[in-house]
């Protein structure tokens, strides 16, 4: 049988992984397109009907991305865009390629459209967006994303939107999250808002509560360590008189 002391430590660790998680949400509040992570505890069933002590080694914290949509807020800026719906903007890498819902976007001198932290943006076909200086001033995006140039008579690209399985999205920082598989979402599936940027979608609230439960049981799960290790030590020492 496992020591119960090394068991109970098991799940202090985790709870502080919990708790280093939620804490992370708050700290995000005020980052744009954030997608806040939850967390739950699961425990497998056991091998007989009969559950025991050591069952506790069967418990594993877990964590999922929420997908809700955070609240809008008008910028009037043409370079910032905010997606309604479960789609993600695509922006490439040394590694490959990042999803966000920041659309904090910039040109650069180049013309090449931009995260906040440098990464080109792509759109349609995987390709980068290049814009010409001669548009930016009367650039135009419509709500599926087909980027609008000089006079609005000329297309330029389309904003590359993709659809992603929740289970599948690691954060990477920064409000920017990595994918083993995307596929390009239909059109009619999101729309996109020029002047607009998505806010982190963390509930506060919600997330304050559940801070004060995991310290109170981390809290509750060190003195039960205590407690058994002054049986423990109470033990050997009646046995050595």
């Amino acid at each position: 049988m496992t020591d119960p002391i090394m068991q109970l430590s098991q799940v202090i660790q985790q709870e502080f992984n919990a708790l280093k998680t939620v804490s992370q949400n708050t700290a995000n509040v005020n980052t744009v397109g954030y997608r806040s992570e939850g967390v739950f505890s699961t425990l497998a069933s056991p091998s007989s009907n009969n559950r025991t002590f050591s069952d506790i080694e069967q418990r594993q914290t877990l964590s999922y991305i929420n997908s809700k949509n955070g609240s809008y807020v008008n910028t009037n800026r043409a370079l910032d865009f905010a997606l309604s719906g479960k789609g993600w903007f695509v922006a490439s890498n040394k590694d490959g390629f990042l999803i966000t819902r920041d659309g904090h976007f910039q040109v650069d001198k180049k013309g090449y459209l931009l995260t906040q932290q440098g990464l080109t943006v792509l759109g349609k076909e995987g390709q980068p967006i290049i814009i010409d200086e001669k548009d930016l001033d009367s650039l135009k995006v419509d709500n599926k994303g087909y980027i609008h140039g000089l006079n609005n008579d000329i297309i330029l690209n389309q904003i590359l939107v993709v659809h992603v399985e929740s289970n599948d999205i690691k954060a990477e920082g920064n409000a920017l999250y990595s994918a083993s598989q995307v596929r390009q979402i239909d059109s009619n599936e999101y729309q996109i808002f020029q002047g607009k940027l998505e806010q982190s979608n963390t509930m506060m609230s919600q997330d304050m509560v559940k801070i004060m439960e995991l310290s109170r049981h981390i809290e509750s799960l060190q003195r039960a360590v205590n407690t058994y290790d002054n049986l423990l030590d109470s033990g050997i020492n009646q046995l050595g008189k």
